[in-house]
């Protein structure tokens, strides 16, 4: 038998738009196989334009943006314009497309990550003489992974922003910065930043190629300032752009989400489980466990974490993950599996039960008192002569099912039956506050089932 217990308390893709000529990196035929054309060429045909505030989510706000400086080649062409492309400069191939403080390299790896921690601009058929994608092309081998040194604000999810609200939690990103402290002022309007407000100091850390510093937005900061209009932050010689403050904002919801397992799975004993996990808060920082059977292996924050697991115990098995937001806010969510037993290629004989709530969800903040359940998606397997059998609720076979609900402690139970009221059915909790139900389901060892 398996319990359940919750709580209830009251890679970057290139758009085929157009984008201003400061930000246009170069200009495609078509959005794949395609040649390439510099920025300022064949501007009536070459209509698929590669844009810098696409790829990266924010505007560069550079001068002269299309420049060579030695160390901002995007990728090499045999002519400006109706060309195929090159990863080096040599002779045939002599003509840079160069941006603004971008660094590139070149990365044959599979998959959308980069080795440079930068974003994907174009994709190349081959290293020379070759035809370019659009980024989202997994086509095409070659990636041209460019980083930016630039400084700018996000959310806690990785989403480029100028707006924040009060009492949120907001990253600031600088590249090409090796370490040090994020100045958070408040443009008074003065030139030169003569009479800004200075707001709080950040140390920054280190995450991946980039410097990381995180500002929860405190009243004590706003108390330090008149207007919310204009906090910038600087650090490494580099300044941001402007973020803007609502003082009257209001909070986005934590989700935790299980990918994987998918709760009433079940695997062969030894095997090795993916676990999936996405963790989104716009707006606070994450702190999270992943645990296996009570025990604790994995820490993440927003994002999530994907990882894998080996389940060695035959029997059933759990997989929470717990998380608290800066606000105090919590979150749990349960996937309970099943780890079949086996002698080399044999199933042995027994039986499995996996226990799943659909809704309501864990910790849930609930108007009234009148609740929906649905454990409709549990899951059982009995082995008989070494032959699985699945067992499904809705398909008509028998489990047993117990309910309990506190505080007062009322058991509802439905035992050997077939009755979608055991499993889906509507509760009334007479007291307000904290009220929790727990879930135990078992079934008969040599009843029904559907062969696997």
């Amino acid at each position: 038998m398996v319990g359940f217990v919750f709580i209830l308390v009251g890679f970057s893709l290139v758009s085929a738009v157009a984008c201003d000529d400061n930000q246009t990196i170069m200009r495609l035929y078509s959005v794949s196989n395609s040649h390439v054309s510099a920025w300022d060429k064949n501007t009536g045909t070459y209509l698929e334009e590669v844009c810098y505030n696409d790829v990266f989510g924010l505007a560069y706000g550079g001068l002269n943006p299309h420049n060579c400086t030695g160390d901002n080649r995007v990728l090499s062409l045999y002519s400006s314009s109706n060309s195929h492309a090159s990863e080096i400069s040599e002779a045939g191939y002599d003509y840079e497309v160069c941006y603004g403080d971008l660094s590139c390299v070149y990365d044959d790896s599979v998959g959308d990550s980069c080795s440079n921690d930068g974003e994907i601009v174009v994709r190349m058929s081959g290293d020379y003489n070759a035809h370019v994608s659009y980024g989202s092309d997994v086509n095409y081998p070659v990636k041209v992974c460019c980083a930016t040194n630039g400084v700018y604000w996000k959310d806690m999810n990785g989403k480029v922003i100028s707006e924040a609200d009060f009492g949120d939690s907001v990253q600031m990103v600088a590249k090409g910065v090796v370490g040090g402290i994020f100045k958070i002022m408040e443009d008074d309007g003065l030139p030169f930043g003569i009479g800004d407000d200075s707001i709080r100091n950040v140390i920054g850390s280190k995450v991946g190629s980039k410097l990381v510093g995180v500002w929860d937005i405190k009243k004590e900061d706003l108390d330090k300032t008149v207007d919310y209009e204009e906090f910038y932050f600087e650090i490494g010689g580099k300044t941001s752009e402007y973020l803007a403050v609502n003082k009257n904002g209001d909070d986005d919801p934590m989700n935790i989400t299980i990918v994987s397992p998918v709760c009433g799975e079940y695997f062969d004993e030894g095997a090795v489980v993916n676990i999936g996990v996405i963790a989104s808060d716009a707006d606070d920082e994450i702190s999270g466990e992943v645990k296996v059977d009570g025990n604790v292996v994995a820490d993440f924050s927003n994002g999530g974490i994907t990882m894998s697991e080996v389940f060695s115990v035959p029997g059933n098995s759990q997989v929470v993950v717990e998380a608290t937001n800066t606000k105090g806010e919590k979150s749990r969510v349960i996937s309970n599996i099943m780890i079949l037993d086996k002698s080399g290629s044999d199933y042995i004989d027994g039986k499995y039960v996996a226990a799943c709530i659909a809704s309501p969800k864990d910790f849930s903040n609930i108007a009234g008192s009148v609740i929906d359940f649905d454990a409709s998606t549990t899951r059982g397997i009995r082995v008989s002569g070494g032959v699985r059998y699945l067992l499904v609720p809705s398909a008509g076979d028998i489990f047993s099912w117990t309910w309990k609900f506190m505080p007062e402690s009322i058991v509802r139970e439905m035992l050997n039956t077939t009755d979608p009221l055991a499993y889906k059915f509507t509760a009334k909790f007479p007291i307000l506050g904290d009220n929790s139900a727990s879930l135990k389901v078992d079934m008969e060892k040599d009843v029904g089932g559907t062969v696997i």
